[in-house]
């Protein structure tokens, strides 16, 4: 049995679909976190706490996606990971507090 796509446009290749935007992604983060909390850093603290699931002061992909989906985020591992890459300024595989906070306040949403 040969299998159709209803319609033409579900018939492209997936390398074609348009990849998600991060940039996007991010402002959206930024927006739900400050939206359930004030902007002050006891509150990006528990935050931040509340995330790191193993309680290591580091969040590592898997604390961040679902640390993201308690925010109504919903993230692949892939795109989880892209979001870790951008927080991670010091390239070392983990946002520790001071990532965390600094790539929060550092927003166009301020």
């Amino acid at each position: 049995m040969i299998h159709t796509a209803p319609d033409a446009s579900y018939a492209r290749p997936i390398a074609e679909l348009a990849k998600f935007d991060v940039a996007d992604l991010l402002k959206d983060i930024k927006a739900k976190i400050f939206q359930k909390s004030s902007f002050g850093i006891r509150s990006l603290n528990r935050i931040f706490k509340a995330m790191d699931a193993n309680g290591n002061k580091k969040l590592e992909c898997d604390d961040l996606r679902w640390g993201l989906m308690d925010f109504g985020i919903q993230c692949t591992p892939e795109e989880a990971q892209e979001i870790l890459n951008h927080f991670d300024t010091d390239k070392n595989g983990v946002v520790d507090f001071q990532e965390f906070i600094r790539c929060l306040k550092v927003s166009d949403i301020l």
